[in-house]
């Protein structure tokens, strides 16, 4: 599944045009797997194509994990904790898991689309907020990135789960390789 997730990533950042600089997948001493992808992110958010692209990107890891094991992919949750309208997002940013990629791509959203006064008002008759009417859009978006792109992922992680690391290493993915495989693949650049 972390092979799933983190390739995810990179194959839409890959169709976005951007850099990526590989993957890192580390194993503990007890078995456990986890991953990271470098790409290069965005200086800043305020550019709202920057901010589409990456949100996009930091939800697509949950996406193709959610899709891979045949999860509902319409909700966006942040460890265990599932966001909506209603969210308090100052509080969930001063107590959530700021590594987790949602909680990137809430951050991004609320960002770039932070309420007004009037705006806070309007959610208590049950108006939705345009940060989370955004970032509904986004998710959408994701959702069909990964769809569009699921044979590449699957087929590659097929080949990258031969080059997982053994108990307490890691191994690294180059950047050479995942964009030979994704343009084997056919992953092709969105307009």
């Amino acid at each position: 599944m972390v092979v799933c997730h983190e390739l995810a990533h990179t194959v839409v950042w890959y169709s976005f045009g951007r850099e990526i600089r590989g993957i890192t997948f580390r194993r503990s001493i007890d078995g456990y797997l986890s991953g990271g992808s470098a790409n290069v992110n965005p200086s800043n958010l305020e550019n709202n194509q920057d901010a589409e692209q990456f949100v996009e990107r930091m939800l697509a890891g949950d996406s193709a994990a959610r899709r891979k094991l045949g999860m509902r992919r319409d909700q966006i949750s942040t460890v265990g904790f599932a966001v909506n309208a209603r969210t308090s997002i100052p509080s969930l940013l001063s107590t959530a898991n700021r590594n987790d990629d949602a909680m990137w791509a809430i951050f991004a959203a609320y960002k770039t689309r932070k309420p007004n006064w009037l705006e806070t008002i309007l959610i208590h008759f049950g108006k939705k907020p345009g940060w989370f009417k955004w970032l509904s859009l986004r998710l959408e978006m994701t959702n069909a990135r990964v769809d569009a792109h699921w044979r590449a992922i699957e087929a590659i992680s097929k080949e990258l789960i031969a080059r997982l690391p053994a108990d307490g290493e890691e191994t690294v993915i180059p950047a050479d390789f995942l964009t030979g495989s994704l343009e084997r693949e056919g992953v092709q650049l969105c307009d």
